[in-house]
Parts: C-alpha cells; sequence; structure tokens
C-alpha cells in the first residue's frame, strides 16, 4: 500500500476592505453611491483549506486500485464574506483502476479506469453573483455550478 497526502493551509486576507454600491429607492428608482467597510476579509475564492488523499493498493501484479479523496474548505465568491455569496466545503471521492500487462512485441501497456464522485455526492465547485442595496436593505443574488455525479473516464496507451 501507498499513501499520498496533500494539504494546503492559508489565509488569504484583504486587510481594509471597502465595499462601493449603489443604493436604490424603490420609489423613484434614484440612487446615491455609499460605501461599506468590512475591515479585513477573506479573499474570494480562496479557501483556508484544501486536502487530497490517494491510497494506492498494489492487489495483483500489474494491477493496482486507488481511492483518492480531495476536500475543499468553505470560500467566498465575492470579498464581502457574506454567507449568501459562499460555497460550501466537499469532499469527494473517486477510484481509479490501473492495469499494466505484459503484452509480447510491445514496449509497455497501460489502462485505466477512473470513476469520479463514486458516491454521487451533490456539490458545487464554482460560483458568482453579486449584491445591490434598497432603501438601505441589501438584496443579492447567486449562480452556482452543480458539479457531475458519478461519472467514469477510460484510459488506453500501447508505446511501441
Amino acid at each position: 500500500m501507498q499513501w499520498d497526502l496533500n494539504m494546503t493551509l492559508s489565509s488569504n486576507k484583504i486587510n481594509d476592505f471597502v465595499e462601493y454600491y449603489q443604493d436604490y429607492d424603490t420609489l423613484t428608482w434614484d440612487w446615491e453611491y455609499k460605501n461599506q467597510e468590512h475591515g479585513k476579509t477573506d479573499i474570494s475564492y480562496s479557501p483556508s483549506l484544501i486536502g487530497s488523499s490517494d491510497m494506492g493498493f498494489s492487489i495483483l501484479r500489474n494491477f493496482e486500485l486507488h481511492l483518492i479523496s480531495k476536500y475543499v474548505g468553505k470560500q467566498y465568491f465575492d470579498n464581502t464574506m457574506s454567507t449568501d455569496r459562499m460555497i460550501d466545503p466537499y469532499f469527494v471521492n473517486s477510484l481509479r483502476i490501473d492495469f499494466n500487462p505484459v503484452i509480447p512485441k510491445i514496449k509497455g501497456a497501460e489502462f485505466q479506469v477512473l470513476i469520479n464522485n463514486i458516491f454521487n455526492h451533490e456539490y458545487e465547485s464554482n460560483a458568482y453573483g453579486g449584491n445591490w442595496y434598497e432603501e438601505g436593505v441589501e438584496k443579492t443574488w447567486a449562480y452556482y455550478f452543480p458539479q457531475a455525479g458519478i461519472n467514469f473516464m477510460i484510459k488506453a496507451g500501447l508505446t511501441f
């Protein structure tokens, strides 16, 4: 068995973030520019924790199984750190099967099946959105990019 681990811890901050916006009057739709100081905020799309694991098992000669796991912590898709514009943390597992048979007259053969998201976890890995203000009340909009459920890829390679 071989176990490869990877983890990234980071703190990505804007020290004195100021949000500039338009505040609308809903009766006349007149607006005025305003700003709001948020202080120290997380930089958008910067999770503080990312980790991965690859557990490889040699089952038979030239045959391996790999359980690949990935965790991405919460992240915001704007610099205000609003939970209305946040991507939830996610943890996804995949299974990879490697087969490297010995074939006469061929220098190398490689076959691989990768089954992604083996537990069919529903998650988003990206999003975008924004906000506006009506009579001093913040409104928000957000679009999320859902990721594929269970899916697979097949690879075949021959070296002559």
